[in-house]
């Protein structure tokens, strides 16, 4: 009532007031109410979940130990447990559940699971995986709850979909941006039929081209020089989020995390590495640039 009320006086402040008015109305509104409350019972169950020294799974570790693929799945997962990466029983879950090797040929898949990360043949051209360490961080940060919209930006085999199809749930939605054109977005497609919340398209991943509306949980594998201020109309206030990579070209970047508060974004470093920079729009190059 106070928004339809509101006689300004024509200056520029009138534009400021109407904005913070509207804010207001928008954090007080029935789905943002909604919204907490989903993000309050997750936060709980994750801290519960955290508590537990021994977590029950519905993969247990170590009854396939006849299969070497499963083994080294669940090596790495037992490492990551272990050091204390992985604390949340649902992204344990993703990790066991979803076989890199639906997606990935079987060096790639080795790679992987050693923490190895994918070196383009050109500086620019995005990785097709980074190590699972790095997942295991980059999702205990950005953890889509279910029923969540999801989406990963730069899609190289399909391995992080499948886990942000698992992590959202049936009720979820996973939205895949396959940056190197129809054919990859193709085999991309291909690989993620058996999962059906997912939508594969091709687009400019450092543009977030190809989003549509809000998201919960944004996914980026590769460095920025800055964090990309068009993604913000693209993450829900005041809990979506972005995880992604910020910093130079040659030396280790931050891992952040990024939200959308106040018509701004609010980054948190989560830890530093060094993985590949994108080219394109808002990225380092405009183009791939040979080694």
């Amino acid at each position: 009532e106070i928004i339809e009320k509101f006689r300004g006086q024509g200056r520029s402040v009138d534009r400021v007031f109407e904005k913070s008015l509207a804010n207001q109305e928008k954090l007080v509104s029935d789905d943002m109410r909604r919204r907490l409350l989903q993000a309050a019972k997750r936060s709980k169950s994750e801290k519960t979940s955290t508590a537990t020294s021994s977590p029950t799974l519905e993969h247990p570790i170590g009854l396939n130990v006849k299969d070497e693929w499963i083994r080294l799945r669940e090596s790495s997962v037992r490492s990551l447990l272990e050091r204390g990466i992985l604390r949340t029983n649902r992204l344990v879950e993703a990790f066991l559940s979803v076989d890199p090797g639906e997606f990935m040929a079987d060096d790639e898949v080795r790679e992987l699971l050693h923490n190895h990360h994918h070196d383009p043949e050109a500086e620019g051209e995005p990785p097709a995986w980074l190590g699972i360490d790095l997942y295991a961080i980059a999702f205990e940060a950005l953890m889509p709850g279910l029923g969540d919209r999801a989406a990963d930006l730069l899609a190289g085999r399909g391995y992080v979909a499948a886990l942000l199809s698992k992590l959202v749930g049936d009720d979820g939605e996973v939205t895949v941006v396959c940056p190197d054109g129809w054919w990859s977005r193709r085999k991309v497609a291909k690989a993620l039929k058996p999962y059906q919340n997912v939508r594969v398209l091709s687009g400019r991943p450092t543009t977030c081209d190809g989003l549509e509306g809000q998201y919960d949980a944004i996914w980026f594998g590769g460095a920025f020089p800055r964090a990309p201020k068009t993604v913000r109309h693209h993450l829900r206030e005041p809990t979506g989020r972005m995880v992604t990579f910020v910093g130079p070209r040659i030396r280790p970047q931050d891992l952040v995390c990024l939200t959308h508060r106040d018509d701004d974004l609010q980054e948190r470093i989560i830890t530093r590495a060094r993985v590949p920079v994108v080219a394109g729009p808002n990225g380092w190059l405009s183009q791939p640039k040979a080694s």
